[in-house]
């Protein structure tokens, strides 16, 4: 799915943003606007392409278990102990009995006697009857019945599936830019400034058997917390650390949903036809949006990615440094001193190393880096550049072969329970295949044509 969704963000322009910067930049030099739909046809091809690919291929990805399955028996990694009637820490608080934090893993939940949860904390005191709710290495965990003369309760507490009063379970995982890497969840604020308990952790589609708390995270891992019911406003601010798999928004339907509908078709046809730039509809939508209120000036400001917008900036002036300072026309003439004037060889030199290059780097990026690098070469051969700025979109996307090409790669990678191997299985086939066939697709759609 996160191949076809690659494949496909290159059939408009605002599908993804290297095709924005590289259009932006191609207008700045003096091209003619592209619309759009202009990359539209070779899109569609290279995407039927690859996904024919993919299909005839899929037996080349091995089936991986994804942590949520890793995850899938509650009981596994949690446990729930009785206190006895007799018990001798009855009357103490949790931390003058030993009981808060335990060898092998952590009290996550204490139920009293009348069945009302309390918050975890060590000052609490131990009453009989008690439930206490570990998480972490069961063995270890269990040595609590003869050590404090616990017993094991009659049923589970709770299980994956089941939302309580208060609380609920849910996965999140570990981005490969998160701060957490190299950390465990123990030292850090995570839990306390979210209101959140880690309950487990796995990596590659397998538990980890170990204390939660003290395991050191890295990229890809996959954490499963209790959490609040509603996480939305959690969620926004720990995205830098963690992903959470599953959106708490709900959208309503209603008068809002059909003028924004209405707003969103006017923009793409305005743009579509020349008759205002892209980024001139953009702004217009925006505003058009926050004055019919389908959104609140906070909203549409929350609902910016600063992360993506500054990166977008600078890339556009990387590519303007690259093409004033001469770099651009030095690695072309280089370019053409290897390949010749050709321009199928030109124009297949220059997108084989930019897809090779966005396997490591944002697409944004490459797609800046590499513009004036194309456009330089084309005037340089005597070509209108429109067709090689194209296949440079393709290729510039094709970021199949590892899982830190494109941020959808990562958000798949550690839910689904992948390695990095199996990225370059399929990837790296497919990686060619959709930069040949671009480079074909482009040259049928916009036929090389020779400056005047």
């Amino acid at each position: 799915m996160v191949y076809a969704v690659l494949m496909g963000g290159v059939c408009t322009l605002i599908g993804t943003p290297s095709n924005i910067v590289i259009s932006e930049l191609y207008e700045e030099a003096g091209g003619n606007a592209m619309n759009m739909f202009t990359p539209l046809v070779p899109g569609l091809i290279t995407l039927f392409v690859g996904m024919c690919f993919i299909i005839l291929t899929r037996k080349w990805l091995p089936e991986r278990k994804s942590p949520e399955e890793a995850f899938g028996s509650t009981p596994d990694y949690t446990v729930e102990l009785l206190v006895p009637s007799d018990n001798p820490n009855i009357g103490k608080t949790l931390g003058e009995a030993g009981l808060f934090r335990v060898k092998g893993g952590n009290l996550i939940e204490i139920y009293h006697f009348d069945d009302v949860q309390f918050p975890v904390s060590e000052d609490e005191y131990v009453m009989g009857g008690d439930r206490l709710i570990y998480a972490g290495q069961i063995d270890e965990i269990l040595e609590l019945k003869s050590s404090h003369g616990l017993a094991i309760a009659d049923h589970p507490v709770f299980s994956l599936g089941e939302t309580r009063r208060n609380s609920r379970l849910r996965t999140a995982s570990v981005p490969f830019d998160s701060s957490l890497i190299g950390k465990n969840i123990g030292d850090s604020r995570v839990e306390k400034d979210y209101d959140l308990i880690l309950v487990a952790v796995a990596r590659r589609g397998k538990r980890i058997e170990a204390s939660p708390r003290e395991v050191a995270l890295r990229a890809g891992d996959t954490l499963l917390f209790e959490c609040p019911r509603n996480m939305a406003p959690y969620a926004q601010r720990l995205s830098h650390q963690l992903q959470f798999s599953e959106s708490q928004e709900v959208y309503e339907t209603g008068p809002d949903t059909l003028v924004s509908t209405l707003i969103l078709t006017a923009m793409l046809i305005l743009t579509s036809l020349n008759v205002v730039s892209l980024l001139q509809g953009t702004v217009m939508a925006a505003l058009a949006m926050i004055f019919c209120r389908c959104c609140s000036v906070s909203q549409a400001m929350d609902s910016i990615n600063w992360k993506v917008l500054m990166g977008m900036a600078g890339s556009i002036v990387l590519g303007t440094a690259i093409s004033k300072t001469g770099i651009a026309e030095q690695v072309a003439d280089g370019i053409l001193g290897l390949c010749g004037t050709n321009p199928l060889i030109v124009m297949l030199s220059v997108c084989l190393v930019a897809a090779l290059f966005t396997q490591l780097v944002m697409n944004v990026a490459i797609g800046a880096m590499f513009f004036p690098i194309m456009y330089q070469a084309a005037l340089q051969i005597g070509y209108e550049p429109v067709t090689f700025l194209i296949a440079l979109m393709i290729a510039v996307n094709a970021s199949f072969a590892t899982p830190i090409g494109a941020p959808a790669n990562m958000m798949i990678y550690g839910p689904g329970g992948y390695r990095f191997s199996d990225f370059m299985r399929m990837g790296v086939p497919l990686t060619l295949l959709v930069t040949l066939t671009g480079i074909a697709a482009s040259c049928l759609t916009f036929p090389l044509t020779p400056l005047p």
